[in-house]
């Protein structure tokens, strides 16, 4: 975002409900909310959770821990109290940013573990609703009087997310991704997706998923393109921001791409300035890729294959090969990603055999999952070295890949 707003500072950045921002506007709010954290002793290697729908105070406080070397929890909005509390316990969380509208569940979640080991309690009002006792407002961090970068080094294995999967098998795992994984799948999804600086986006998608915060937003910003971003995939709504903000850009998994076909007034709307459409998280029925190849002809649909501990994109099925024909179709690794077929030289042991695997991984997937409530960093903060006993080495890490090869 830094180099965004150095080099088009006064192009639109993000569009929040009726709030326009400029790449510098933004760059200057960011380093203003990571100065205010940094006051209230959030350091290097601190987990943060944030637990929120989709709004412009996550995407504020995302780049604002990172950019203090702090390690943000995007959690699940849809999660029970218990499961918000076993991730809070299991990342070793010290800080959490909520929406007012999730009060009863973060209370819940909170009576469950030692107060006493959260720092920071930021309340996102944004429905409105009165604050409770202990929380601080996160709209006035937008207000400390430094808007320049915090002077953090941030090294390029330094965790700065951690990610946590689903958890429909067993307990969701935490994906500890660093600094170097995440800009090499930025580079990746923008060189894999045809992605440009005069892309305009809506990101209705959850930002807790690592699809539309890893493949698509921070992206953008990387690249300098315009987000629009919307709290929920309501059709209705989405229909009408692409009409009138002329967006050239859409991602939505089938479900919702389903959602907007069979919306009633679908043909009523402007769609003619989408170039671009990416599907990913299921499998798109093709009788799907006829209906929106022939109601969105200007269309090119890409096909984004991945998973949360590969940062997560993994393979593209590109435009030519995504288009609905007979023929058979084959997905292609990423950039950053190699793949092999099983059917020839597969690494991987017995157990994780599959028609296709992306072993051994590159460090441009997660340095591993955590295992156990990490400790506080010591003298190396926020360095692989310095968390190593809060995390378990997975194929993915570099340790891992050496000791298989």
């Amino acid at each position: 975002m830094r180099r965004s707003a150095a080099r088009t500072p006064s192009k639109t950045a993000l569009v929040w409900r009726e709030r326009r921002e400029s790449f510098a506007e933004l760059d200057a709010a960011v380093n203003r909310v990571a100065h205010s954290l940094a006051d209230r002793g959030v350091a290097q290697g601190d987990r943060i959770a944030l637990y929120t729908h989709n709004c412009r105070e996550f995407v504020l406080a995302y780049f604002a821990l990172a950019r203090l070397g702090a390690i943000s929890v995007p959690i699940n909005f849809t999660l029970t109290a218990d499961e918000v509390a076993y991730i809070l316990r299991h990342s070793g969380a010290s800080g959490l940013i909520a929406e007012d509208a999730l009060t009863a569940e973060v209370e819940a979640a909170l009576k469950q573990l030692n107060a006493n080991d959260f720092r920071v309690l930021g309340w996102i009002g944004l429905n409105g609703l009165p604050i409770t006792t202990g929380w601080e407002d996160v709209s006035a961090w937008e207000t400390h009087a430094d808007a320049t970068a915090p002077g953090v080094p941030v090294g390029g294995d330094d965790p700065i997310q951690i990610m946590y999967t689903s958890g429909t098998e067993s307990r969701p795992k935490g994906a500890v991704l660093s600094s170097s994984a995440l800009i090499a799948q930025y580079v990746s999804t923008i060189v894999d997706g045809r992605m440009t600086a005069d892309d305009i986006e809506v990101h209705a998608l959850p930002l807790y998923h690592c699809a539309q915060l890893h493949c698509f937003l921070t992206p953008d910003l990387y690249l300098g393109a315009t987000s629009i971003l919307l709290p929920t995939p309501d059709p209705a709504t989405l229909l009408r921001t692409i009409e009138t903000e002329r967006a050239t850009k859409l991602f939505c998994p089938p479900t919702v791409w389903v959602s907007l076909l069979r919306h009633p007034d679908f043909d009523s709307y402007d769609l003619s300035s989408l170039r671009k459409g990416y599907y990913g998280a299921s499998i798109m029925p093709v009788e799907v890729l006829h209906e929106l190849s022939a109601r969105l002809p200007g269309v090119a649909l890409t096909n984004f294959y991945g998973q949360t501990e590969l940062a997560p994109l993994a393979t593209v099925l590109a435009p030519k090969t995504s288009s609905p024909n007979p023929a058979p179709r084959v997905a292609r690794p990423s950039m950053s990603k190699p793949a092999w077929s099983t059917t020839r030289a597969c690494r991987c042991p017995p157990a994780r055999s599959a028609k296709s695997c992306t072993a051994p991984r590159r460090p441009c997937s997660a340095t591993g999952t955590t295992r156990r409530k990490p400790r506080k960093p010591s003298a190396k903060a926020g360095s692989t070295a310095a968390t190593s006993a809060s995390w378990t080495p997975t194929a993915t890490s570099p340790s891992s890949t050496a000791r298989r090869t």
